[in-house]
């Protein structure tokens, strides 16, 4: 942990105040805990829960995409990502997102913005060390956090041994929580999933309108139907009120 508690995080509107997303923890049966954005171990990482129009990504690219049809294979080198860290992170978890989709029905323009979005393009050291690249909470590694009204605490994040652990038990989380229950009611609809789950994941109001600028600028969704016409996905049926 730097001993300074550096707290790496970008805002959106170039303002001061930290960027705070509130992350649930990884077990149904835990009391919903009112969390904040990871203080980083290491000054030189991107932070969790950052707005993807700050900082160094102020000049963004829109990036051209078409829809890969659920039967073909996307080219995966042929993506027109923008040729940095971006890039690199998205070579990364746009495979494993649509692998785990088609198995979770997890839409992979809902898994990449968040995961984006919680992880400075994969740069927190939550994400680096502990695969962890959705702030969830729960037992594994404590570490300090910054609530959204920017009062410091600590909390446990959990752990896991590699990225695709992590996403894994991310999709299974939107599957089996019952706060979620009501985001499958509008799925395949990526734009609209995020609306529906952003106000029990994250305490910051304008997370929702983040994600879906992510999904927007580099065209996330464009694996969607892939997982949504995939015979291994079977959606959850949302309770009766």
């Amino acid at each position: 942990m730097h001993p300074s508690w550096t707290i790496v995080a970008l805002v959106a509107g170039l303002h001061a105040a930290a960027t705070t997303v509130d992350m649930l923890r990884g077990a149904s049966t835990e009391p919903l805990q009112t969390a904040a954005i990871s203080i980083e171990e290491e000054s030189d990482t991107a932070a969790v829960g950052q707005d993807a129009s700050d900082g160094d990504d102020v000049v963004l690219v829109e990036v051209p995409g078409t829809e890969v049809p659920a039967s073909e294979e996307p080219d995966w080198s042929a993506m027109g990502w923008p040729d940095d860290h971006r890039s690199t992170f998205l070579s990364q978890a746009a495979p494993l997102a649509l692998e785990v989709g088609r198995e979770t029905c997890a839409l992979p323009s809902v898994t990449l913005a968040q995961a984006i979005l919680e992880t400075g393009w994969g740069r927190s050291s939550l994400a680096r060390r502990h695969h962890n690249w959705f702030g969830i909470k729960g037992k594994g590694r404590v570490l300090p956090t910054l609530e959204y009204t920017g009062i410091p605490t600590t909390a446990s994040f959990r752990t896991w041994d590699s990225p695709e652990e992590g996403v894994r038990a991310y999709a299974e989380l939107l599957r089996r929580d019952r706060r979620y229950a009501a985001a499958w009611t509008v799925w395949p609809d990526g734009r609209a999933f995020v609306h529906a789950i952003a106000g029990r994941w994250a305490t910051n109001p304008d997370y929702a309108r983040q994600l879906v600028s992510l999904i927007d600028r580099y065209d996330l969704d464009r694996w969607d139907a892939m997982v949504s016409e995939s015979d291994a996905c079977v959606p959850p049926v949302a309770p009766s009120a």
